[in-house]
């Protein structure tokens, strides 16, 4: 199984769109979470991992709007990694039922940021697809669409980027940056892609697929710097930043 995963309004369902247009097997379109306001061209994840990660995460059950809601309380509050743990323990079960039915997929869900250690250390995860956007934007976008102030912005930034750090260690990962993608650029970030997945598509076939995953208007958010960020989320950002410059060289291929 690949992790296709990313802090939240960094691009992911996009980048996910894009790897399902290369004709990369992520999973039944059918169970797919369905789209909202929020993302009207969908979500691309699979609606029983995102509700087993949730459940890891929050330790909420059910569906129900006070329970989503309270889910995202929860989430926003950055759990401690012990809780999660234990609660990981106990749906161990379920994590392996899941990876059967995964594990020759690419699978998205931005909650694999802070849960897909729990997932490591239980199943064999062959690769990452990390999707990632400057800081700025990302907590720019976030105080927009879901009302967050920034200096909680980075936090949750700094949270989510700092856990999928920890957890890589020597497995293969590429990194797709947003920002990237909707500039001048684009087809550099597709040939990491090409190259990663041993893809046999042309250059032609690559900008086919891009017209046809990639909405360009999509980017609200645009910063020419990185002024304000705090220190640590600059720290975080210039690793991830290198990381980047590594991680074309890895290639992993998905059973068929």
């Amino acid at each position: 199984m690949i992790i296709v995963t990313g802090m939240i309004r960094s691009g992911t369902s996009m980048i996910a769109k894009l790897l399902t247009e290369c004709g990369i097997n992520t999973g039944d379109a059918s169970r797919f979470q369905p789209p909202d306001r929020w993302n009207p061209e969908g979500y691309f994840e699979p609606g029983d991992i995102v509700t087993l990660n949730r459940q890891i995460i929050t330790g909420m059950k059910g569906e129900n709007w006070i329970t989503l809601q309270m889910s995202k309380v929860i989430y926003a509050a950055t759990p401690p990694p012990q809780m999660m743990y234990s609660r990981a323990q106990s749906l161990k079960p379920t994590i392996l039922e899941l990876y059967k039915k995964y594990k020759d997929s690419a699978v998205k869900d931005r909650r694999f940021c802070i849960t897909g250690s729990y997932w490591k250390s239980a199943v064999d995860i062959k690769a990452y697809v990390i999707c990632v956007r400057s800081p700025n934007d990302t907590v720019s976008s976030l105080k927009t669409y879901h009302r967050i102030p920034m200096w909680h912005g980075y936090h949750i930034w700094n949270y989510h980027i700092m856990n999928l750090i920890n957890q890589i260690g020597i497995t293969p990962f590429i990194i797709v940056d947003y920002s990237e993608l909707l500039g001048m650029n684009y087809i550099n970030e597709l040939k990491i892609i090409k190259t990663f997945f041993s893809l046999r598509l042309s250059d032609h076939d690559l900008e086919n697929i891009y017209e046809i995953a990639v909405d360009k208007n999509l980017r609200h958010h645009k910063t020419s710097d990185e002024l304000g960020v705090p220190r640590r989320t600059r720290e975080l950002w210039d690793k991830v930043l290198s990381m980047k410059v590594l991680s074309p060289d890895r290639q992993v291929v998905l059973d068929k």
